[in-house]
């Protein structure tokens, strides 16, 4: 059985379509994907032949100057898994992480297949598009793609999972066409449907899906979860630019530790922990302040904590930057926090 890799990573937006294709190639094919670490965060190491090869990903506060290496150092270890497997094509679903691999299977003569779920042609896509033999979209008129590639544009049908059509029941009334208006052009165009619902699970639980598939051309164009489940409390991890030896050194982001937070709505009052991290039991969109003071240490300025108010949202790092509060005043409280 021939040998084929999907290259893969990042979001959900590329991990879940490499899944699929696992599900629909691995009859024919002796398939492996490669992910980096925030890929594997969606796929069931149990369910899939996954390999990991970390991509970094590029932040901020990351060095300009150290970040090609590690590239590097991703691109050598595609190279030698690559050549071990031998595969006789590689699949990319898009992003950055899946270039190095795509750059790998392009030196050893491995064919390239993109896949490109989006109107617009992403960056990394329109990067590849030079190496692979076709790149697969939904659309005809894929945005920013150029006239020199279009003949590797291949346009398919949405991807469906396979427990989609393999669990699908539909009761006597489901049979029966239905109407669906959908929104187009600042219009409704009206597609006759069917709708159908199955049962599964998904990766926090059971699932009970309501699918409504074109009577015309079989395409999916809408599905809804029906069981629903609490979203946890979000966690939140609070760090700041500081000096933790010398001025002269350069600044590093450091956690802010046993630092206060305050809800705003209610007057609860939370703790960071060891790490800076901090689970705020309330709604998004609740006002919390962040202060430079905690359980064991007390910035002031002019008899004035530094402080800040902001929303509560599902991002995860809240920083104490230039913004709100001064560099001296971030590296007293990590000072002050050492003597304790």
């Amino acid at each position: 059985m021939s040998s084929m890799i999907i290259s893969t990573g990042g979001t959900g937006g590329h991990v879940i379509p490499a899944k699929v294709f696992y599900d629909y190639f691995k009859e024919k094919f002796n398939v492996k994907i490669i992910s980096d670490k925030r890929g594997l965060n969606f796929i069931e190491k149990e369910n899939y032949n996954v390999n990991e090869i970390h991509i970094p990903q590029f932040k901020k506060n990351f060095s300009i100057l150290i970040f090609p290496f590690f590239l590097i150092a991703s691109f050598l270890k595609s190279l030698f898994f690559l050549k071990k497997e031998n595969p006789k094509l590689l699949l990319s679903t898009g992003g950055y992480m899946s270039i190095p691999h795509c750059l790998a299977a392009r030196i050893l003569n491995i064919k390239i297949f993109l896949f490109e779920p989006n109107l617009v042609i992403g960056r990394s896509n329109l990067l590849l598009l030079r190496f692979c033999k076709k790149i697969f979209a939904y659309e005809t008129n894929l945005k920013n793609l150029p006239s020199k590639f279009l003949y590797k544009l291949k346009v398919v049908k949405p991807i469906v999972r396979k427990e989609f059509l393999k669990q699908k029941k539909t009761s006597p009334s489901d049979k029966e066409l239905k109407v669906l208006p959908v929104p187009e052009n600042d219009k409704y165009k009206f597609e006759l449907i069917y709708s159908i619902e199955f049962d599964t699970r998904i990766s926090i639980g059971p699932a009970k899906y309501i699918c409504y598939v074109s009577a015309t051309t079989g395409e999916l164009l809408m599905r809804k979860n029906t069981v629903l489940y609490e979203a946890p409390a979000p966690i939140i991890h609070v760090e700041g630019e500081l000096y933790t030896t010398h001025p002269y050194n350069p600044a590093t982001v450091e956690d802010l530790v046993n630092l206060k937070i305050e809800n705003n709505n209610n007057g609860s009052t939370y703790y960071t922990d060891n790490n800076g991290n901090v689970n705020i039991n309330a709604n998004l969109g609740t006002s919390i302040t962040y202060k430079l003071e905690g359980l064991y240490a007390q910035v002031q300025t002019n008899n004035n904590v530094p402080e800040f108010t902001q929303a509560l949202n599902s991002s995860s790092n809240v920083s104490f930057d230039n913004s709100n509060s001064t560099i001296q005043e971030r590296t007293a409280y990590l000072g002050l926090q050492s003597r304790t």
